[in-house]
């Protein structure tokens, strides 16, 4: 029995030991597998996966790979226990690993096989790209890349390097000129390459924000090339309302990047949204209600030893200042400011304060006045608030000094004004140039006190370059003579005390030397033997563009038809100017220097015949303009067709001394030559052959000429002469045009009288454009060949007057102590209407020409007023034409035209 248990017992542990060996390596090879199972790969990329085996397994060996998608991912043995996936495109693809085995390390051990797998999903590279879609000139952006896998490598290139350029690595863009560049980011992930495109727009400058700082200034933030910009390229607009207010000037902030401070001619204090338009980009900000919340002053230092103005402010509880007010005001009503000045060293000169020393104070106590009173009958919520001014050391206030060369003081708060720091070297017949001198205080952009130029004189930094007449100021108007005695960048210094405070660059440029000649016309055609002239006008500049005077005009033959004996013996390259009528800057001729018409009689041989033939045909001229103070001729060629004359009139043509005129008035006073030379003077002329054979004379059965000129509109703007139809004279349109001799005279510009005495008054008689004019007459009047002619042509009148006109009426009340003023009135008193040109506030003298209509209930609808504005820098005054469009109340409409 015993026996038998143990047999049992040795036959079950058998069995267990025989169970238990496949048991084991099927464990083991269950446990095995490769690091990933699953993973995702991007094309290009790469994968290895490395057989993870258990302890058991003494020896493993990757005997064979597959994929079931070559064209997905590939898959290759690079180690013992390791195979390298490489993605090809996108999709799925199970990759197959078998391995060997053994699980004992004896000779004999048996091997074992064992498939191991894992699914690979292939998704094909991204890349997306942000940046700013605009950017400014000189500033940059940058275009970041977002890309999977992280690890693809990303360039970066622009499609214009001359728009933008691009940081290859960084991506960093820079803005270079405006256009439009596209950016493109390029990611490579093994082989495979991946773009995406970011398009950026260029722009000069780029308007970022806007915020109200005082009732009439808005600071902006304006990235870019701000070079150049001016307050035109500005537009300011009630949202409300939709007027505009116009900017007066715009200038820089200091101290703070990219700012930039707008003053406009009026204020904005009606709590509105207002809209600023700059660049092609708009931006909106909210202005002051007006509400008075502190008060201030413009300033609490002052340099010592100079008497400065100091002005009382309002603001509102953001701190936009409403108000400037004269120190010395005594108006203490509701809405009015008052001021209290306690000195123990110094005084008080009207709105100006004056500290001996460093260090010297005031006190001004400034009061608002709200108008409000208390049951005893004093003033009571008022808004007050003392300050100390002290006196600093002069050196410490920070101004801006300027200089500008030229004959006549410029203008220099005028927008137009542009400063010249060119001093021409003289000719010994010319006298020296002048320099002027303008210093403003550079936090408040005020020009100092007139009184204290005198605390500057100015002298050369180098005398060898430029000689400067040393001596102390008077205002911006004094005249310093300088004279440049060598070529080159020097200086003049300015000083006070003794000491210098500004050295202002100036440079000593060569002498005028004519440079360039223009003839107004080429070439003419001139019938044979015609006494009609044929002009061409010369202009001669020097090398800075500038007009210069003709002392000499010369006529050199070059070239003739070969048999011809026109101008007698001269021969080509001789001069033929005394067959030329000079007259200023022109040179005419006639068909009298080619022979005679074809009917002449003195004409009876063939040989006669033949050798006036012979001078038809082309001539060509050197034209020569010579300058006596630079030595200088300039040529130009001039030809001449020389056409046959029968005296048989075939076509009527228009004759035009000048088809161009400018009627813009600059600095220089018009003389009456110079006016003379704006005139278009017309004739009708008889034409045989394309050229003027004689001008037009009515015989006795022929009719005047009428003449008829249009604007571009085809509006009738002036007719003259006697009517076709009815034999009738007609003079009749408001453009100055009379008929002298049959022929039209038109003065674009004439002289006239104002109120301003010193001043030159100009009134412009037609607008910038080009006018029609149409002459008309009758030839053979009331016979069988009565014929009507008719001729047309054109001429163009050029204005180039600087535009910058704005105006300011408070409250579109004409009235002074409630009693009503005249429109006339109103323009002359700037308390009521104050009219800026060109940035500078006019003295308004001369109103004429009011067109608007008296309302029934008083006051009245103004539709246009014509004023005389003054040219920036000079004596001269030019109309413009203010368009009101609005009604006024408490106004006299006496002078008033429907």
């Amino acid at each position: 029995m015993k026996s038998s248990k143990k047999v049992l017992a040795f036959a079950l542990a058998a069995a267990m030991v025989v169970t238990a060996v496949p048991a084991t390596n099927a464990q083991a090879a269950s446990t095995a597998k490769l690091s990933a199972t699953k993973a995702t790969v991007y094309a290009g990329s790469t994968k290895t996966l490395t057989v993870k085996a258990p302890k058991s397994w003494k020896s493993v060996k990757v005997t064979k790979v597959s994929t079931s998608k070559k064209s997905v991912a590939t898959v290759k043995k690079t180690a013992t226990k390791k195979v390298k996936v490489t993605a090809v495109k996108a999709g799925t693809a199970k990759v197959t690993v078998k391995v060997t085995y053994k699980t004992s390390t004896k000779k004999n051990a048996k091997t074992y096989t064992k498939n191991l797998t894992s699914k690979i999903t292939v998704k094909n590279p991204t890349i997306k790209v942000t940046s700013d879609s605009e950017i400014a000139i000189g500033t940059t952006t940058q275009v970041k890349a977002t890309v999977k896998p992280s690890t693809a490598k990303v360039t970066y290139t622009t499609s214009d390097e001359k728009i933008a350029t691009v940081d290859a690595t960084s991506g960093v863009v820079t803005g270079v000129a405006t256009g439009d560049v596209t950016i493109t980011a390029t990611a490579k992930n093994g082989k495979k390459t991946v773009k995406a495109d970011q398009k950026i727009s260029v722009k000069k400058a780029i308007l970022k924000s806007a915020a109200q700082t005082e009732y009439n200034k808005v600071d902006v933030v304006i990235l870019g090339d701000t070079k150049g910009m001016k307050a035109s390229d500005f537009k300011i607009t009630n949202n409300a309302t939709h007027a505009t207010v116009v900017v007066k000037a715009v200038k820089a902030k200091k101290n703070v990047t990219d700012t930039f401070t707008l003053e406009t001619y009026s204020g904005m204090t009606d709590a509105k949204e207002y809209t600023l338009e700059f660049a092609g980009a708009s931006t909106t900000f909210s202005v002051t209600d007006g509400t008075v919340a502190e008060v201030g002053i413009s300033t609490q230092e002052i340099a010592a030893g100079t008497a400065t103005e100091v002005k009382m402010t309002t603001v509102d509880k953001n701190n936009v200042v409403l108000s400037y007010e004269k120190l010395d005001n005594s108006d203490s009503s509701k809405g009015k400011t008052t001021a209290e000045v306690k000195l123990t060293k110094g005084y008080q000169d009207g709105t100006k304060l004056y500290l001996p020393a460093v260090g010297d104070t005031a006190e001004v106590k400034v009061t608002y006045h709200t108008g409000t009173f208390g049951t005893d009958g004093k003033e009571a919520g008022n808004l007050e608030h003392t300050f100390t001014v002290k006196a600093i050391d002069p050196s410490l206030i920070d101004l801006t000094y300027a200089v500008s060369i030229g004959s006549a003081a410029p203008a220099w708060t005028a927008e137009s004004f542009k400063a010249n720091t060119n001093v021409k070297l003289s000719y010994t017949s010319e006298g020296a140039r002048n320099a002027y001198f303008y210093i403003k205080n550079t936090d408040t952009n005020v020009e100092i006190d007139p009184s204290n130029y005198s605390d500057y004189s100015v002298e050369s930094a180098d005398k060898s370059k430029l000689l400067v007449t040393e001596t102390n100021l008077t205002n911006h108007s004094t005249a310093v003579a300088v004279k440049g005695v060598a070529e080159g960048s020097t200086y003049i210094i300015i000083k006070k005390a003794d000491k210098v405070v500004a050295s202002l660059p100036v440079s000593v440029v060569a002498k005028s030397v004519a440079t360039s000649l223009d003839l107004d016309k080429t070439s003419v055609t001139i019938a044979q033997g015609a006494n009609v002239a044929e002009a061409v006008k010369l202009t001669l500049k020097d090398q800075y563009s500038d007009k210069m005077d003709i002392d000499s005009i010369d006529v050199t033959l070059l070239g003739k038809p070969s048999k011809s004996t026109a101008f007698g013996t001269t021969k080509p390259g001789e001069s033929v100017k005394t067959y030329f009528t000079r007259t200023s800057n022109t040179a005419s001729i006639s068909g009298l220097a080619f022979g005679v018409a074809e009917t002449d009689p003195s004409l009876t041989t063939d040989a006669a015949k033949q050798a006036n033939i012979d001078k038809r045909g082309t001539y060509t001229f050197k034209v020569s303009a010579k300058n006596n103070l630079s030595n200088k001729t300039l040529d130009r060629t001039f030809v001449i067709n020389v056409v046959k004359n029968t005296n048989s009139v075939k076509a009527y043509s228009l004759k035009f001394d000048q088809t161009d005129v400018d009627t813009t008035v600059g600095t220089s006073t018009l003389t009456t030559a110079d006016l003379a030379d704006k005139e278009v003077t017309i004739n009708v002329a008889k034409m045989e052959n394309g050229g003027a054979i004689d001008l037009y004379t009515p015989g006795v059965r022929d009719s005047n000429v009428e003449y008829t000129v249009k604007n571009a509109k085809g509006d009738v703007l002036v007719k003259v002469g006697k009517d076709v139809a009815t034999g009738d004279v007609k003079t009749n349109g408001a453009v100055q045009a009379n008929i002298v001799n049959n022929q039209l005279v038109i003065r674009p510009i004439t002289t006239t009288t104002g109120a301003i005495s010193g001043k030159d008054y100009y009134d412009k008689n037609l607008e910038a454009g080009t006018y029609t004019v149409t002459a008309k007459f009758t030839l053979n009047k009331n016979t069988a060949k009565e014929e009507a002619v008719t001729c047309v042509g054109s001429f163009t009148i050029a204005d180039t007057q600087k535009k910058s006109l704005s105006y300011e009426i408070p409250n579109y009340d004409f009235s002074i102590g409630g009693v009503a003023q005249t429109v006339k009135a109103a323009f002359k008193n700037t308390d009521l209407v104050k009219v800026y040109y060109d940035g500078e506030l006019q003295n308004i003298q001369d109103v004429s020409d009011i067109k608007g209509t008296a309302l029934a209930n008083g006051g009245a609808y103004v539709k246009t007023v014509k004023v005389y504005v003054n040219v920036s820098g000079s004596n001269n005054m030019v109309p413009v034409t203010i368009t009101v469009d609005h009604v006024i109340n408490n106004c006299l409409p006496t002078d008033i035209s429907e």
